[in-house]
Formats: C-alpha cells, structure tokens, sequence
C-alpha cells in the first residue's frame, strides 16, 4: 500500500514537471516537411502542453501560409529536445478538434 502512494506521487510529479516545463510541438505533413514530426521542445508562456503552428496561428493573426511559416521558424530556433514521428491524434488535439479524420 505504502509503495504505490510513493509511486503514484512520484508519477504525479514526473507529470507535473513534464506540464509544466515541455510542450509537444506537432508540425504537420507538408511543404519542405514532407513526412511532419513532433517536437519536444522547452515551455514558454505562449505555447500549450500540445501545441502546433495552425494553433498558434488561429490564436493569433489567423492562419495562413505566411504565419504557419513564421512560426515554424521561431521553433526551429528552440531547443529541441527530441523529435518523434507525426501524430494527427496530437496535431487534433492542438487545434481544439478531437475528431480524427
């Protein structure tokens, strides 16, 4: 009993930090990006837990193939912890549509 509090607040923690300090960056499929990728990548105050260059567009100025450019090449400039394969699941999530297609 003792063992699984300890391990459900160590879990809790871990997830907390991770929240806290890291955000999923999802850049879709496209252009010179041809097969997307999600990117780790430190958390600033702008940026959600899932987040995506459309996301951040629509909060913004509007989506467009200027702004999504723009951003992508503000995230290049971060560092990026780890790159892991496109996901729609989470490129949904960013955008608020938890449909997949």
């Amino acid at each position: 009993m003792r063992i699984s509090i300890v391990i459900a607040a160590l879990a809790f923690t871990i997830a907390g930090v991770c929240w806290a300090r890291f955000t999923l960056f999802v850049v879709q499929p496209g252009g010179a990006i041809l097969d997307g990728s999600t990117l780790v990548i430190p958390r600033a105050p702008h940026l959600n837990f899932i987040d995506s260059a459309d996301a951040i567009c629509a909060r913004t100025i509007g989506v467009s193939p200027a702004c999504r450019a723009v951003v992508l090449g503000r995230i290049e400039t971060e560092t990026i912890y780890a790159r892991w394969p496109y996901s729609e699941r989470l490129y949904r999530l960013s955008i608020g549509d938890g449909t997949e297609r």
